[in-house]
C-alpha cells in the first residue's frame, strides 16, 4: 500500500455548512479528486479534511507556501469562513 502525506483544513460542522450555501460551479472548480493544483477531500480519524497531498517529504519553507495556496481555496469555495483562524493538520494517508 502506498502512502502520502496529507497537509488539510478539518472539516467542521460550521464550515460544512459554509460550504452548502456556496455556489456549487466554485466547488467543483477547486474541489476535484486526482493530481493537480487543486483541493481534495480524505477522510482520517472519522473526521473530514480538505487538502493536497505532498508526497512523503516536504522541505519548511514549500509547506508555508502550500498552507497558503490552501486557504486561499479554501476561501473561493467559501468566502464568508474565515478558515485562517482553523490550523492546517499534517497526517499520513494511504493512496487510492
Amino acid at each position: 500500500m502506498d502512502i502520502s502525506l496529507f497537509f488539510g483544513f478539518p472539516v467542521d460542522s460550521a464550515f460544512d455548512l459554509a460550504l452548502k450555501s456556496s455556489n456549487p460551479q466554485i466547488i467543483e472548480l477547486f474541489l476535484k479528486e486526482g493530481e493537480g493544483n487543486y483541493l481534495r477531500e480524505v477522510s482520517f480519524q472519522g473526521k473530514r479534511f480538505l487538502g493536497k497531498l505532498i508526497g512523503d517529504k516536504i522541505d519548511l519553507e514549500d509547506l508555508v507556501l502550500l498552507e497558503s495556496n490552501i486557504y486561499s481555496l479554501l476561501r473561493k469555495i467559501a468566502p464568508d469562513y474565515h478558515c485562517q483562524k482553523v490550523p492546517l493538520v499534517l497526517f499520513p494517508t494511504p493512496l487510492s
